[in-house]
Parts: C-alpha cells; structure tokens; sequence
C-alpha cells in the first residue's frame, strides 16, 4: 500500500468520524444508476494527474450500489540525442542515440458500495489488469584512441506483458452532489513474461 494512499484514505475515515458520521440525515450523492464519474488524483504539490496513474479513469453505476471503472494508460515517448563522454587514454566525440517506447495499459474493476444511503460510502471491489510494453534503443558511438578511430552500434529492444487480478477497497465522501473525495487501498497479482534482444557490432566490418 502507497503512503499516498493510506494518509488518503485515514483522512477521510478520520474526517468523517469526528465531523460527518454523528450526522443522521442522509446525504445527497450521484451514486445513482446510469451516473458517470470522471476520476483523477491531486498529489502533494497539487498537481492533477491521471487516478491510479492511468491517463483516463472513468466509472458508471450499472446500478445504484454497484459500478465499473475502467481505467486506461497510454504512453508514447519517441526522441533522439547526442552525448559526449572523455575518459583518460581515449576520447568519445559525439554519439548518437534514438530511442521510442510505448506503452498500454487496462484496468477494469467492479466496485460495490455497502451503503449508498450512509455519510461516508464505503466501497470494494475486483478487477482484471493487463499491459502491454515496447521499447527500443540504438546508439552509435565513436571512439578515438590516438589516431584509431572504431564506430561502434549496439541497440537493445524489450517486449513486455502481463496480466492479472486486481482488488480495492476504500470510502468515498461526498461534500457534493456529484463531486468526492475518496481513498482507497488497492494491490494487484499478475503474471507476465519480459523479453530483451541486444545487438552490439563494429560499423564497417
């Protein structure tokens, strides 16, 4: 569990036994059947960034106590660069790099809520998770030792996979109609496999 996500979720808790559990009256919620939710997290800095690090979480209450929530990741990095490094006996001029990745990841959850009608809802849930991962890398290097000069390649490209089962459980309290705050604890099992493939040559042999 996260320290994020258990001060989250023990300042909720917290909050509402001192300030909104005493209260009897029910309070108004959009924990209604065909509702959407759009989620997101506010960090320390208060910066907002994707929920549970995914760049989309969306949830819809198929009924009033029960809800999937799918949450979806999709990361794209491409870019290249020049280095240069010097080292005693030997000098590095510039080397080339290219490198992308990209990645994508799914998250699908079933939440229930034991008590709609309460001051602060307590929820649960299960899920599936997968991802999918590509990577690729090559640098060129040149390296000058007196007056022999070696270019060198090497590239390294990582395919990666997983899948597995996921779990939640946390409160949600809302100081609006349709507008929370919750905390949540949530621990993922899977299984995946990691491929790596590595080329390293002299150019022109």
């Amino acid at each position: 569990m996260k320290w994020s996500q258990f001060v989250s979720l023990s300042i909720i808790l917290i909050f509402a036994s001192v300030f909104v559990i005493p209260t009897t009256q029910a309070k108004e919620n959009s924990l209604k059947k065909g509702k959407w939710a759009l989620q997101f997290e506010v960090n320390r800095n208060l910066d907002v960034r994707g929920f549970q690090g995914q760049t989309l979480s969306i949830k819809n209450h198929t009924a009033d106590n029960r809800a999937y929530r799918l949450g979806i990741t999709v990361a794209l990095e491409v870019g290249d660069g020049e280095t240069a490094r010097f080292n005693r006996g030997y000098n590095t001029r510039p080397s080339h790099i290219d490198f992308n990745s990209r990645r994508f990841d799914v998250n699908l959850q079933k939440i229930f809520y034991t008590d709609i009608t309460a001051p602060v809802n307590i929820f649960y849930g299960i899920g599936v998770a997968t991802s999918l991962a590509h990577s690729r890398n090559e640098y060129v290097q040149i390296y000058t030792y007196d007056t022999i000069t070696e270019n060198n390649f090497q590239s390294s490209i990582t395919d990666s996979w997983s899948a597995g089962v996921s779990g939640i459980f946390g409160a949600e309290w809302f100081f609006a109609t349709n507008m929370s705050l919750l905390g949540e604890y949530s621990t993922v099992i899977n299984y995946g496999s990691e491929t790596r493939k590595e080329e390293y040559r002299r150019l022109g042999q």
